[in-house]
């Protein structure tokens, strides 16, 4: 119950209210958190570009290449990537070490044509450690 509460919350301030298409293709999100901020005179640096610019990332398990999940998540935000905590429609790649894996992340993903990556494959495609 608690858990669902604040997922809730999360994604009311953190969730897209609408996009803004980008010139080259892509789009960006804008959360109410930020549009509550922005009459505050706090200004925020939106990275447009870099290897993972506007993709949104779930990851997931174990990771091998960087020290923790938190240090992932610190590469792909730099590359202009978001990541997320549970997979969505607007969910660009799952990674996951254990592509084959039946957890529920992976059987969502699955459901919705969501490309399962391992952590190498990322590295592959978007750079990294």
């Amino acid at each position: 119950m608690i858990v669902n509460l604040i997922t809730t919350v999360y994604n009311f301030l953190w969730g897209d209210l609408f996009t803004i298409p980008l010139p080259g293709g892509g789009s960006l999100g804008i959360s109410l958190l930020i549009l509550l901020l922005i009459p505050t005179g706090i200004y925020f640096t939106i990275r447009t570009s870099g290897s993972c610019a506007g993709l949104s990332f779930v990851i997931t398990g174990d990771v091998h290449h960087y020290k923790n999940r938190d240090e992932f998540k610190a590469y792909v935000e730099s590359q202009g990537g978001k990541v997320t905590g549970s997979v969505s429609k607007k969910t660009a790649y799952l990674v996951n070490n254990d592509v084959e894996s039946a957890s529920s992340k992976n059987r969502k993903a699955k459901e919705l044509g969501i490309p399962i990556i391992s952590e190498d494959t990322f590295i592959e495609q978007f750079g990294g450690r």
